[in-house]
């Protein structure tokens, strides 16, 4: 049962830009502009939030009990307007500068040379609110009772016998949470920024048609680790120079908190693990810092296209991407391939690796065709039923591949031992983690027992070891991803200046299944399998359209 304050967030937001277009010469053009942005951090109307977690800070504890080789016991949250601390989250810039800055140059009257740089700060992507979300501890009240299977200890008129925990929002200062897991928005959050940049060269030619050749590249900076999610940071975890320690770290000891007034679930137990007390901030259990602007990103793509205008019967375009995505946000989701997790909270760029949504290769055919049935076309022109039936048709498709996501492959049961930090399995050499290269051609339709990953390319890690695996793999993508869009539509005259089209789209018309995230935790009994299909398979739509 939650008991939760009112909770009224808000940012103020200011922008201003300027820009202009200036034609050099009869081959070239420019234009260029700046734009000015000012945001505040995230506020709530009245302050129930915090905005800070005091590593350095002296704890209220330290007073009442001692812990073997600190000096001090430290760390506790910072609420909004308490003590002079700030009333908004985060550490944002007072002024956001975004130039760009284009230029198109034409060699000769068929070949066009473009070019073009901008900054762009990202807007946050913020999460929905709940208990955590933005470090509103103490100003809801929870209150939870574990009923007895057998004997119960609570009626439906008195389901909360020993009544309902009722906020008490800041009063608790430096001990709120202590004993327990507590969330806050990190203090030094700043602004995502993407620099996008590109350049391309294209060349009309005879019959309509046009290649281009391309390069388009974007660099970010300060982004979230999750990327389009909320990832979280747990600064208590364990220095992993305890490794060596070994089983050490989970055996019992005597613990320093039993008893002390304030230490919240710790204060009741007379034992407590090693490690637990080793822990940066021992007093706590997982100390989460959300919305870090630590991330950051590189894009790269070679863009190649063939297109031709439809004249004559047909036209549509053919278009080639070879692109690569490197990042170390290790919070980002896919729908087609699993999440992975961070291995070391101490070391978040070790987590830079090929990006979830890496799509190394995308081939796109999209032809249209005039059939040349029917009045004014080559065959069959005459007006009459022969018309109405096989004249004004016009295809169109598009068929799309692409590579697969790379796979972020994880270890159950974790046993790094460091309180707060996961762990991978180690890659086995020489032996290839892909145990079918098209799932599509070879799983069986009911999706039952489809193994797609070879368990032999991985060995379970140790106790106390990290394991070796990457963060995302990519020699063991998901499976290919191949679609086909096509369209019927057919003209008819209406007479005047009306006119009527029918239109047929088949989605998905050839019915390729499309998988979702593989298993990809090593350790559980379905790892490897395919058993989820995604997205949808063959949808018609039947239109009609008068325009009058």
């Amino acid at each position: 049962m939650n008991i939760t304050q009112p909770f009224d967030l808000f940012t103020n937001y200011y922008s201003g830009y300027v820009q202009d277009d200036f034609r050099v010469s009869s081959k070239l053009a420019i234009n260029f502009g700046v734009r000015l942005e000012r945001e505040t951090g995230m506020r709530e109307v009245n302050d129930r939030i915090t905005v800070a977690f005091d590593q350095a800070v002296v704890s209220p504890l330290n007073d009442r009990t001692r812990i073997d080789g600190r000096d001090a016991i430290r760390g506790g949250l910072v609420y909004a307007g308490v003590n002079g601390a700030p009333v908004v989250q985060g550490n944002q810039p007072p002024i956001k500068a975004a130039p760009r800055a284009g230029a198109v140059y034409s060699i000769d009257s068929r070949t066009v040379l473009r070019g073009g740089y901008g900054l762009f700060w990202a807007p946050w992507n913020y999460p929905s609110p709940n208990n955590t979300n933005y470090g509103q501890l103490g100003f809801t009240g929870v209150t939870t009772l574990q009923q007895n299977t057998l004997v119960p200890i609570a009626s439906i008129n008195n389901p909360f016998p020993g009544g309902l925990s009722q906020p008490v929002g800041s009063s608790l200062g430096l001990l709120a949470g202590v004993g327990g897991n507590i969330d806050f928005v990190d203090q030094n959050k700043g602004s995502s920024r993407v620099q996008q940049y590109s350049i391309d060269f294209q060349r009309e030619l005879r019959g309509n048609t046009a290649v281009s050749i391309g390069y388009t590249g974007a660099k970010g900076d300060s982004l979230s680790y999750g990327g389009t999610n909320d990832a979280v940071i747990n600064i208590n975890q364990l220095d992993p120079k305890y490794l060596t320690l070994g089983s050490q770290l989970v055996q019992l000891v005597p613990n320093p908190l039993f008893g002390v007034a304030g230490a919240g679930a710790l204060a009741g137990q007379a034992t407590i693990q090693r490690g637990q007390l080793l822990r940066p901030f021992p007093q706590f259990l997982n100390v989460l810092a959300h919305q870090v602007s630590g991330g950051r990103s590189r894009y790269d793509a070679l863009i190649t296209e063939f297109s031709k205008r439809v004249t004559g019967w047909w036209g549509g375009r053919v278009s080639y991407t070879r692109s690569r995505l490197m990042d170390n946000q290790f919070g980002q989701s896919n729908y087609y391939s699993a999440t992975g997790n961070i291995l070391n909270n101490y070391d978040p760029d070790h987590e830079y690796s090929y990006g979830i949504i890496d799509v190394p290769h995308k081939v796109v055919v999209a032809p249209i065709v005039q059939l040349p049935f029917g009045s004014g076309r080559h065959f069959l022109n005459r007006t009459g039923l022969v018309d109405h039936l096989a004249g004004g048709w016009t295809i169109s498709a598009v068929a799309t591949r692409e590579s697969g996501f790379p796979n972020a492959i994880t270890q159950s049961p974790n046993n790094s031992g460091l309180f707060g930090s996961f762990q991978r399995p180690n890659v086995a050499t020489g032996v290839n983690g892909l145990l079918v290269e098209d799932i599509t051609a070879q799983l069986d339709a009911n999706l039952t027992n489809n193994q797609y990953l070879n368990p032999a390319g991985w060995t379970q890690a140790p106790a106390f070891t990290f394991g070796n695996a990457p963060r995302t793999d990519p020699n063991v993508r998901t499976p290919p991803r191949n679609k086909i869009d096509v369209v019927f539509a057919k003209q008819i005259k209406t007479g005047g200046s009306t006119q009527g089209e029918f239109r047929i789209e088949l989605l998905n018309a050839t019915g390729i299944p499309q998988y979702q995230a593989i298993a990809t935790t090593f350790g559980i009994g379905t790892f490897g399998q395919a058993r989820l299909l995604a997205g949808y398979m063959r949808v018609t739509a039947l239109t009609f359209r008068f325009r009058f």
